[in-house]
């Protein structure tokens, strides 16, 4: 079962690498990262439970149905939808649940693909322009604003909707990718509207 498996790179004394292959070594530490996701996910500390679920991956072992559905639960909570629906996909692959295939299925009908970018330097607005009570759907929206301020770009699900994103306002939809820019050679024209892209249908089955 194991003979596929890729090494992993441990640090040992004085900066040498070893490389590990052994199934039971590999493992064990991914016994070991689950339970720490676990504890951390237990206490709602969503930051540290996706870093020990990102170093299981690494590990290129096998994943469980049940870590990919934490997983999917995890991102959940940092408003990570794009990657909600990868993980819940990836537990699908495993088991067909109706419950997980019904939350697959949700977040496909609620949210939708985007690109935002600002290739440019000054000032931009993001905001939705309507008013949503959903925690997690907020969460997603807060995810993208924060994001787009401190990197000018996102790439992800938001929930379906209008939006203002630089000056222009643009239609968020189910299963299609959204691609909004601003590049410096628009603002040098005086443009403040971002650079519009045909829809694309994105979900595949």
């Amino acid at each position: 079962m194991f003979g596929w498996l890729l090494a992993i790179t441990l640090l040992q004394g004085c900066g040498k690498k070893t490389e590990v292959t052994d199934p039971v070594v590999l493992q064990g530490e991914y016994k070991r990262l689950s339970i720490e996701m676990e504890r951390y996910a237990a206490r709602q500390r969503w930051e540290k439970a996706e870093l020990r679920f990102d170093a299981m991956q690494e590990l290129q072992v096998e994943i469980a149905f049940e870590h990919w559905v934490l997983a999917a639960e995890i991102c959940q909570e940092m408003g990570k939808i794009s990657h909600t629906r990868q993980y819940l996909r990836k537990a699908l692959d495993i088991e067909v649940v109706d419950k997980i295939l019904e939350w697959k299925n949700h977040i496909e009908g609620d949210y939708g693909y985007v690109v935002l970018k600002a290739e440019s330097g000054g000032n931009f607005v993001f905001e939705a322009k309507f008013t949503e009570i959903d925690p997690v759907k907020l969460k997603a929206i807060e995810l993208a604003s924060e994001t787009l301020k401190d990197t000018r770009l996102f790439e992800g699900m938001i929930p379906n909707g209008t939006y203002v994103f630089v000056d222009e306002e643009f239609l968020v939809e189910p299963g299609v990718e959204i691609v909004r820019k601003l590049s410096p050679r628009q603002r040098e024209k005086g443009l403040k509207k971002a650079l519009i892209t045909e829809p694309e249908e994105i979900f595949e089955e």
